[in-house]
């Protein structure tokens, strides 16, 4: 009887660490030789800004909320502006039964011709148990991306895994974090302070930029776009400014390659 127990310990032991260890692995028809990183082109990801998501809590109807969430969805409006400038794919990602997608976020991409939707059904969009992540990484591969720009909810959650899954493939990653939210969290925090330490792709690379010139700064350094740096206003949206006056290093330093 003591043996069949350390059999099935051992069993359900070893399951689990597979299980793990699954969750970020990559089959060869996913990727070959781990060069998605080589592809220098751009997309951005909205994950999860779905109704339910933003009140689960009820943390939504504190006045200080409140403000935090119109802000948020302000700068993801500004950041998509920045996108469709560039003319980048732009992804949703939507888990099911959560709800539209935010109204403010969805008017704003309204008859864009780069636009994709995504389910999926796990935390991580590039987990090995999300049902489209074949059908997002192929999309992906199509349009020659590399580099996801992400932003969405929730930080210490589904952007994390996210984040971590597209590392693991090999992908450049961007966090914006002025759009990234975490309503598990009644102060609807994004935990972005040492929480991000992966790095299983030696050749891939992870930034944390709030800055949107900055973003735009990496998509003209790209060659996705030509010159739509501008000066930056209050509300973080792009003006009508000179890219030349603005120093080389911010660019360099955000690339970190």
């Amino acid at each position: 009887m003591c043996y069949r127990t350390h059999r099935a310990v051992l069993f359900f032991a070893l399951s689990f660490l597979l299980l793990a260890f699954s969750r970020f692995a990559v089959a060869d028809s996913d990727i070959k030789n781990n060069s998605i990183w080589q592809n220098k082109k751009y997309a951005l990801l909205i994950i999860d800004m779905q109704h339910r998501f933003i009140v689960r809590a009820g943390g939504h109807e504190l006045q200080t909320n409140r403000e935090k969430v119109s802000k948020l969805i302000d700068m993801q409006i500004a950041l998509i502006e920045v996108a469709k400038q560039a003319q980048i794919p732009i992804v949703i990602i939507e888990f099911p039964g959560a709800g539209d997608t935010d109204k403010r976020l969805l008017g704003q991409l309204e008859g864009y011709d780069k636009l994709k939707f995504f389910e999926k059904n796990d935390g991580g969009v590039f987990s090995v148990r999300n049902w489209t992540r074949e059908e997002i990484i192929k999309y992906f591969a199509q349009q020659d991306v590399g580099n996801l720009i992400i932003t969405g909810a929730n930080g210490s959650a589904c952007i994390k895994e996210s984040i971590e899954g597209a590392m693991a493939i090999g992908y450049n990653i961007v966090a914006f974090s002025k759009g990234i939210a975490d309503f598990n969290s009644k102060e609807f925090i994004y935990p972005y302070e040492d929480i991000y330490n992966f790095a299983p792709c030696d050749k891939c690379t992870f930034q944390e930029i709030d800055e949107l010139e900055t973003i735009s700064l990496l998509l003209a350094k790209s060659g996705d776009v030509g010159n739509i740096v501008g000066d930056r206003d209050n509300d973080g949206q792009i003006g009508n400014g000179d890219s030349g006056s603005k120093s080389e290093d911010i660019i360099n330093n955000a690339l970190a390659r």
